[in-house]
């Protein structure tokens, strides 16, 4: 679920939709530029299939998360998001949440334009 904002979007995590809409989790992302897609690693298994390594998932939250709504810390209390200290704050959230956000950032990463549009 998304919603385009001047060039940025609001992307909600498959598992919050079923929360109200006020209290869903949603992050502020944006696509890697330029020299920030070469950071990212990606893994084959013996059956050619790839999956992102942690390390290029860190790469993709570093630069391409923005902000968040709606994210609590472990006493349940409103995070603030805070770029230089999102990797310690990221850790009070659900993994599956974590790797659906780090690839919604990788594919809006070579998404064209008139893509990102429709």
């Amino acid at each position: 679920m998304t919603q385009e904002i001047s060039g940025v979007t609001w992307f909600t995590p498959k598992t919050q939709t079923e929360k109200p809409e006020d209290q869903r989790i949603r992050f502020k992302i944006r696509g890697l530029i330029g020299t920030e897609a070469m950071d990212v690693n990606f893994h084959s298994d013996d059956d050619g299939r790839m999956s992102m390594t942690a390390r290029g998932g860190n790469a993709c939250l570093r630069c391409g998360l923005l902000d968040w709504e709606n994210v609590l810390n472990r006493d349940g209390k409103p995070l603030e998001f805070n770029a230089k200290e999102w990797k310690e704050s990221i850790a009070t959230l659900n993994p599956v949440d974590v790797v659906e956000l780090a690839l919604a950032v990788w594919n809006r990463t070579f998404q064209t334009e008139d893509a990102r549009k429709n």
